[in-house]
């Protein structure tokens, strides 16, 4: 065989396998489309309290999704003491929002490198002038309420949690509080709580996300608060020594 004739054949291979490629990839989309499109329907009919759109995570498979943003893994061992003591006498503010005070570093975007907890670290080590990331060796846990986390941000400023974010509300929220009852038990996403407030009758966590601001609410979420410890957001909180 000459090889031209193997080059045209190689080429015509390889045309062949892009499009067997592509045709999955469509696939996908079209799938996550289909979820969209009914979600937003039933948020239109008072079925759910959040929005979903379509995102840079349309055309990946859920395994895809997972080893890019679901890397975080929690050891049965972590040691969350000690932890920081709040009193529980002393009424928090109703409302806190640490982006007002221009405390809160700008949205990142960790694209494909499974980092989380390092955007997570950075934002909570460089909330104060005082704190650098190489200053953080030492750290305070949280106990893993949501009235001590509300105490955390509102006497300390952000803190760094972890959440379960594999749900598909979760991958393609758009806007409003998001609420799932399945969104409960593993977490495996590093996030940064930087305040918390009231909707209405609903109460919400304000979190950054690191998946850039086209997503969500400019590359935040509001998670339901108060609602038995939504996305497990209350269960691994921590700040800097």
């Amino acid at each position: 065989m000459s090889a031209t004739r193997t080059g045209v054949l190689l080429l015509a291979l390889l045309c062949a396998t892009n499009e067997v490629e592509e045709m999955g990839r469509r696939a996908l989309w079209e799938e996550k489309l289909l979820y969209i499109n009914t979600h937003n329907l039933e948020a239109s009919l008072g079925l759910h309290t959040y929005t979903v759109a379509m995102n840079h995570l349309g055309d990946l498979s859920d395994e895809e999704v997972s080893q890019m943003y679901g890397t975080l893994r929690v050891p049965s061992d972590l040691e969350m003491e000690p932890y920081a003591e709040f009193p529980e006498d002393v009424a928090a503010p109703a409302s806190v929002d640490w982006r007002k005070s221009g405390r809160v570093t700008t949205v990142k975007n960790q694209g494909q490198c499974g980092s989380c907890w390092a955007f997570s670290a950075d934002g909570v080590c460089n909330y104060k002038p005082a704190y650098r990331a190489a200053n953080c060796s030492t750290y305070y846990g949280v106990k893993p309420t949501e009235d001590q986390l509300k105490q955390a941000v509102a006497a300390y400023g952000p803190i760094s949690v972890a959440v379960r974010s594999s749900l598909k509300g979760f991958l393609y929220y758009k806007s409003g509080i998001f609420s799932d009852p399945a969104c409960r038990g593993q977490v495996d996403h590093g996030v940064l709580v930087v305040g918390y407030g009231t909707e209405g009758a609903s109460d919400y966590w304000i979190v950054k996300n690191s998946w850039g601001t086209g997503w969500g609410e400019k590359g935040y979420i509001r998670i339901a608060r108060n609602k038995s410890n939504m996305c497990s957001i209350a269960s691994y909180g921590m700040f800097p020594n």
